[in-house]
Formats: C-alpha cells, structure tokens, sequence
C-alpha cells in the first residue's frame, strides 16, 4: 500500500469513510455560518453574535474535561450516535425556537456535544489509518473535509436565508443525520492503556512541554472564528453586502490546494519556520480585513489565512500528539482541540466586545496583534533557549 498522505487519501478505505463522515459533521455546524448577516438585519450586538456562533465551544470544554476517560470506556462510536441524536433534536427545537434568544442559546448548548464528539473522535480515527511518520502531511490532507465544509454550506445557506433564515437549523439536521448514518462504517480501533498513560485534561496539562503549542492553539482558533464570525459584519458595513461565502471559496480552495501540493513537505520543514511563518501570514489576513475598502481585499484575506492555516493547525496538532504516548493521542489531541476551540469562544467573545466599543475593524485589528505577540513570543524562546 502507497504510505504517502496522499496514497491513503486515495487507496484507502477507512480514511474515506472518516473524511466524509467529518465533511458531514462540520457541515452540521457550518449550516449556522450564515447566521451573523440576519443578527445584523435584527440589531444583536457583535458580543452577542461571537459568543453564540462560538457558544458550541463549551460542549467542547465540557466535554474534554469531563468526559474523556468516558468515551475511551464506552466507545467512540457509540458517543457518536448519542451526541449526533441529541444535536438532530437541538436543531430542530432551534428551528421552533421562534428566535427567542434564551432557547435558541439552550438548544445550541445540546447541539454542541456532537460537535465535541465528532472533532475528537473524528481526528482520533483519522491517526489510527496514517503511518506515525506521515501524520502531519496526512492530517493535513484529512482537514480538507472540515473545510469544504465552509464553503459549501455558507453557498447553500445562503440561499437558505433567502427563502427562510431558520431553514439553517434544518440544513444542520440534515447534515446531521447523513453524518449518524456513516458513522456505523467506521472501525474502532482498541487501545490498551497503562495507568501511567494520560487519562484525561489534568494528565496532559502537566506535562509542560505541550503548553506552548496549547497557546498557539488557542490564538489559532481566536484567528478562525473571528473572521468567520465578523466578515458577514465588516463587509455589510464596507460594501452593504456580506462576502462571508466569497472568504470561506478562496480560503478552501488555497487551503485545500496548498495540502495537495505541499502537505508531504510539512512533515520534513522545522517546525519553529512553520509556526514562525503560519502567524506572520495570519497576522497580515486579520490586518488586511481590517483595512477592507475593497471587495477583492476579501479574496486576498481568504488567500492568506487559507495558507496560513494550512501549516499551523496540522503542525500544532501533530507536535501535540508527538509529544506523548501512541496510546494517549485521543486524550492529547482532544485537549488541543478543546484549547483550539475555546480560544475561538473566548476571543471573538472578547474582541466583539471590543467591536461594540470602537469598530467592527478593531476586532480584525487586536487579533492580528495577538498572532504577532505570538511570533514575538516564539522569537524570545529561541533566543533565551540558544544561549
């Protein structure tokens, strides 16, 4: 069998199986993308609009810090079909919600276990098929799911919106249930595990060699959700028209592209130059955003932060992972993801705060500014680390 990422993106059959069950699953949740434009039409604060479009994340803390060890008991497959069950009723008790504010955010709280659930389980699956040697290239080939998911349902519900704005909570229970009936194809692959392997959050936050990347982590979700989350804002602002689905197309397509052409290359670059050169360019997306006058400034956002994602995500994954035990990757892998999606809840919650306050450009401002205190932060490291 061809060891490449790209050999087991394409001969294998386990690997396919989990790309589209994760295209699915994201595309639940991505059904909402289009939300932020009609809280504007209605008046929500930008406070408002990234703590709900993020509120999934507290499943997600919840989860990663509770509800690890559970899963490895009970089995991944059968925490999927329980949280993909209660997301399909959170949707649709959305879509009867009347958008009353209150049910609508209990009804988002169900929907996110699934959320949790699937981004763990799925990732944790995924290591499982790629040789350990090629799990940054192959992770990186495997989060072309997650993200063709952006595109597709910010197109698709955009027309959605048109005819009714709470037909989105029906697309995610959609795309829910296609995502429940694939998730009986998967294959589980049992782990012993030692009482000295971690068992959950506490184990891994000890270890304080993973502590740098679990940072990166939480500004690199910060990055993600604050232009998914404020783009609709900024462009109905600038132009009187949102450009989230002209963002999400170039940033997939740039993103989706690079991992074909370069993810191979990932596993052979140092990581330091990788990190380094990731929020430089991210960095200078937010920025851009920020200074929009110009619909195509969109695309060229869409461009950067598409590359920019492309080397860090799967590089802060796969260091996460590689920094413990081959039986522990479920347990530190879901950690990183729960730091990497908090950092989306906290700081689009936060900088929206700061939208209200100044402008919806300050947001995109003070979050480039965080990922050049990272470049700075890694720069200092080296330099204390070389002497």
């Amino acid at each position: 069998m061809n060891t490449t990422p790209r050999g087991f993106l394409f001969e294998n059959k386990d690997f396919w199986v989990l790309f589209v069950l994760n295209f699915f699953s994201f595309a639940s949740h991505a059904a909402l993308n289009n939300l932020p434009e009609y809280f504007f039409y209605r008046g929500m604060s930008r406070s408002f609009t990234g703590f709900f479009m993020n509120i999934h994340v507290f499943g997600l803390v919840i989860f990663v810090i509770f509800l690890l060890p559970v899963v490895e008991k009970v089995g991944k497959k059968n925490m999927m079909i329980f949280s993909y069950g209660l997301a399909c009723i959170g949707y649709v008790g959305m879509f009867f919600s009347g958008w009353d504010v209150s049910l609508l955010i209990l009804w988002r709280i169900m929907t996110s276990l699934s959320y949790a659930v699937g981004f763990t389980a799925n990732a944790a699956l995924a290591f499982d098929v790629l040789p350990q040697e090629k799990r940054t290239g192959g992770i990186a080939l495997f989060g072309i799911s997650g993200i063709l998911s952006n595109p597709f349902c910010a197109w698709l519900g955009s027309h959605v919106m048109k005819a009714a704005p709470q037909g989105l909570f029906l697309l995610g229970a959609g795309f829910t249930l296609l995502a429940l009936l694939l998730v009986g194809m998967i294959k589980e692959k049992p782990w012993k595990k030692e009482s000295h392997h971690a068992h959950h959050l506490g184990d891994v936050l000890r270890r304080r060699q993973v502590i740098s990347e679990l940072i990166m982590g939480m500004v690199l979700g910060g990055a993600f959700a604050t232009l998914g989350t404020f783009i609709p804002q900024q462009t109905l602002e600038r132009f009187g028209s949102s450009s989230l689905t002209m963002y999400f197309t170039v940033y997939s397509i740039v993103a989706i592209g690079c991992r074909f052409l370069f993810a191979s290359w990932l596993d052979g670059i140092s990581s330091f130059w990788l990190l380094l050169g990731g929020f430089a360019v991210a960095s200078l997306s937010l920025w851009n955003m920020a200074l929009v006058f110009w619909p195509l400034q969109v695309a060229l956002t869409g461009m950067m932060y598409g590359v920019a994602h492309t080397v860090l995500y799967p590089t802060l994954s796969a260091l996460v992972v590689k920094k413990g035990r081959e039986e522990e990757k479920y347990i530190t892998n879901s950690v990183f993801i729960g730091f990497y999606t908090l950092g989306g809840l906290f700081f689009s919650t936060a900088l929206g705060f700061l939208g209200d306050s100044v402008s919806t450009a300050s947001i995109f401002v003070g979050m480039g500014a965080l990922c050049l205190g990272i470049i700075g932060w890694m720069i200092v490291k080296k330099i204390v680390k070389n002497k």
